[in-house]
């Protein structure tokens, strides 16, 4: 169990007992990661004392990898990495689509507010080139306000469009969130070609970011021809 609010974790455990989940692990008990440190190459942390780094890029990333290194524990002796191996392991992990760089883009499938926020926090500290024009297209049935208010504050430009992948009956209706951004001070603008929209959002130098939903960022690494491993 990685949940870090108290009173959740809580209540996990005591389901989790109920059901005989055997053995039953909670993380944040035993140490949360400290010394936690995002930087463009990836995030760095402590745990057991040890420093540990992965690629993967954002201040929960160590949280996650604290419940992965906790997972591993559990295997029997004969099947449990050492130290060594773990270290590598973490050092070559991959997580295509979340906060995924691959030149002056970055890819993240984040669409809900949560997630927009997660990823409005790793940009702030990772600092890519400026400007960044976040390329939008959220389904209609998600909360793109929330998504929005997230990310207004840390990029420069709004690109909106029609993530062509989208179903029909999941599509946003444009006007709305072009209005919303204005009303919010927020540069914007529209272009429903999602090509075209892929080449406004490239205009000039800096940072393109590519967010909404996994439609949108899936349909822009076919277009640009960039693998889920990022090559």
């Amino acid at each position: 169990i990685g949940e870090p609010e108290v009173a959740i974790r809580s209540l996990l455990k005591l389901h989790a007992a109920s059901h005989g989940a055997i053995p039953i692990d909670v993380v944040y008990e035993k140490g949360a990661p400290t010394n936690i440190r995002v930087t463009p190459e990836g995030t760095e942390f402590t745990l057991g004392g040890r420093p540990w780094r992965t690629p993967l890029l954002g201040a929960h990333q160590a949280a996650n990898a604290t419940v992965a290194l906790a997972v591993l524990d559990q295997l029997p002796p004969e099947l449990r990495p050492d130290t060594a191996a773990l270290e590598l392991g973490l050092s070559r992990v991959q997580l295509p689509g979340r906060f995924q760089r691959w030149g002056r883009y970055v890819f993240d499938v984040a669409h809900n507010p949560d997630g927009a926020g997660t990823l409005a926090r790793t940009l702030t500290a990772v600092a890519p080139p400026r400007p960044v024009v976040a390329l939008l297209s959220v389904l209609a049935d998600k909360d793109w306000r929330g998504i929005m208010s997230e990310l207004g504050p840390v990029v420069d430009r709004f690109v909106l469009t029609h993530a062509p992948t989208a179903p029909a009956s999941r599509t946003w209706t444009i006007p709305e969130p072009l209005a919303f951004a204005r009303a919010n001070g927020w540069q914007a603008e529209v272009s429903r070609d999602f090509d075209r929209a892929l080449e406004l959002a490239a205009e000039g130098n800096g940072t393109v970011l590519v967010t909404g939903s996994f439609h949108t960022v899936g349909d822009a690494m076919a277009r640009l021809e960039v693998t889920p491993a990022g090559s």
